[in-house]
C-alpha cells in the first residue's frame, strides 16, 4: 500500500512538473520498439522497472516524442553502470544529434542523472538511443525540457556548388559558408556522406578545404555548422569524378611540379606517315621503329690516333677481376638504377671495338714476329744436323 501511494505521488509530481515547466518525463521501458535489451526491477527512487542488458554495440530503444517548438532541448538521463567506456548516441531518424557518455556510478543499481542538449525540429519524431560504447549500462528514465525564450534557429549552411572533374585531375577545393541570424557559428566541419573511401581533406574544420586523392565515382561531402546554443544544420555538395579520357592528353601533374603526357587506352600507340606504320610504343613499354638516329658531339675515331694509349692487357684483366665489367662500360647496377643512354653507349661500344682491333693488330704483329723467329730457328737447327 505504501509503495502504491509513493508511485501515485511520484506520478503526480512528474505530471505537475511537466505542466508548468514544459518537461516531458519518459520511462525507459516505454519504448515504441527496441533491439537487444530487456527490463528488470529497479531499486532507484520510485521503484518500477529499468532497462538493462544494454551491452552490445547496436542495442537500441526508440521513442516517439512531439517537440512543441524548434530549438535546443535539455535532456536528462537516469543511468547506472559499473563499467568504463559506456556511451550511447541520440539519433533522430538517421542523424546523430548527440552522444552521451555514461559515467561509472559504482554499480548497475547505483543511479546518476546525466544532462545533455539536443537540437530538435518542431513536431513528432522518432528518437533512438543507440548503444555505441564498450561497456554495458542500465537506463531508468529520461526527461526533455523544451527551450525557453523562443526558438533558436540553426545556422544557414551552404556547401557550395556541385563540381565535376576528370582524371587524372584528382583534387577539388570546396567553398562552403555558414551564417547564424540569431547567434554565432561556434563550429563547422566537413565529412563524407557517401562515395568512395579514397579522399584526403587538407582540413575538415575550415570552410574552403582542398580534397585530394579522389578516384572515379560520385562523392557527397557534407558541411555541418553548429551555433553557440548547440543548434546544427548541414548542406551537401556532390563531386563527380569521371574516368580519364582514352585520348592522349597533356596536363600538369596535381601535387607535383612535373608534367606528363598520357592516355588510359591500353592499346599500342601507333605512329604513321602516309598511312604506313613507321613506329609504335607498346603497352609494355617497348618502342619499335625502322630506324633511330641519335646525334653525338664526339665519336671515338680518336682511338686510332697515334697518341692514343691503350691500357696494358694485364691492367684490363685486373679491372675486370675487381669490378666485373670493362673499364668505362656501365655496370649492371648503373643500368638498373639509372637506365642507359643509347647514344653514349653506342660510342662506348665502338671505342671498345676499336681498342679490341688495336689489341688484335698488336697480337698479330707479335705472332708474325714469332713465326719468323721460329722459321729462322728451324733452319739453324737443320744446318747443324748436317
Amino acid at each position: 500500500m505504501n509503495k502504491l501511494i509513493s508511485l501515485t505521488i511520484l506520478t503526480l509530481f512528474f505530471l505537475v512538473r511537466q505542466a508548468y515547466s514544459q518537461t516531458t518525463h519518459i520511462e525507459a521501458e516505454s519504448w515504441s520498439t527496441m533491439n537487444g535489451v530487456a527490463t528488470e526491477a529497479t531499486s532507484d527512487a520510485g521503484g518500477g522497472e529499468n532497462v538493462g542488458w544494454i551491452d552490445q554495440p547496436g542495442d537500441w530503444m526508440e521513442y516517439s516524442y512531439t517537440a512543441t517548438t524548434e530549438g535546443t532541448y535539455t535532456v536528462r538521463f537516469r543511468l547506472a553502470t559499473a563499467h568504463d567506456g559506456a556511451q550511447f548516441q541520440i539519433k533522430v531518424g538517421t542523424t546523430v544529434v548527440g552522444t552521451v557518455g555514461v559515467p561509472v556510478t559504482g554499480g548497475f543499481q547505483t543511479w546518476q542523472t546525466v544532462t545533455a542538449t539536443v537540437y530538435l525540429s518542431a513536431g513528432t519524431q522518432i528518437i533512438r538511443l543507440n548503444n555505441s560504447g564498450t561497456g554495458g549500462w542500465n537506463f531508468n528514465w529520461w526527461e526533455l525540457d523544451a527551450p525557453a525564450g523562443g526558438i533558436n534557429n540553426p545556422p544557414a549552411v551552404n556547401a557550395g556548388h556541385d563540381q565535376n572533374i576528370t582524371l587524372p585531375v584528382n583534387l577539388v577545393q570546396l567553398n562552403g559558408s555558414a551564417t547564424d541570424a540569431d547567434g554565432t557559428v561556434a563550429s563547422k566541419g566537413w565529412s563524407l556522406a557517401s562515395g568512395p573511401a579514397n579522399y584526403t581533406f587538407s582540413s575538415t574544420t575550415v570552410f574552403n578545404p582542398n580534397v585530394s586523392n579522389l578516384v572515379e565515382g560520385v562523392y557527397t561531402f557534407r558541411l555541418t555548422a553548429t551555433d553557440n546554443l548547440g543548434a546544427s544544420s548541414s548542406d551537401d555538395i556532390v563531386v563527380t569524378v569521371s574516368a580519364a579520357s582514352s585520348a592522349w592528353s597533356v596536363n600538369g601533374n596535381p601535387g607535383s611540379s612535373a608534367n606528363f603526357i598520357g592516355t588510359t587506352n591500353p592499346s599500342d600507340l601507333i605512329f604513321k606517315t602516309n598511312n604506313t606504320v613507321q613506329a609504335k610504343i607498346t603497352s609494355g613499354g617497348e618502342f619499335w621503329a625502322r630506324k633511330i638516329k641519335v646525334t653525338q658531339t664526339e665519336w671515338p675515331d680518336y682511338v686510332f690516333d697515334s697518341s692514343y694509349k691503350l691500357l696494358p692487357l694485364f691492367q684490363v684483366e685486373h679491372f675486370i677481376n675487381l669490378n666485373g665489367h670493362l673499364p668505362d662500360v656501365p655496370s649492371e647496377k648503373d643500368v638498373v638504377n639509372g637506365g642507359l643512354d643509347v647514344g653514349d653507349n653506342q660510342a662506348v661500344l665502338l671505342r671498345k671495338i676499336e681498342e679490341l682491333t688495336l689489341y688484335m693488330i698488336q697480337v698479330n704483329k707479335d705472332v708474325e714476329k714469332l713465326k719468323l723467329e721460329n722459321t729462322i730457328l728451324k733452319k739453324q737447327l737443320a744446318g747443324r744436323k748436317k
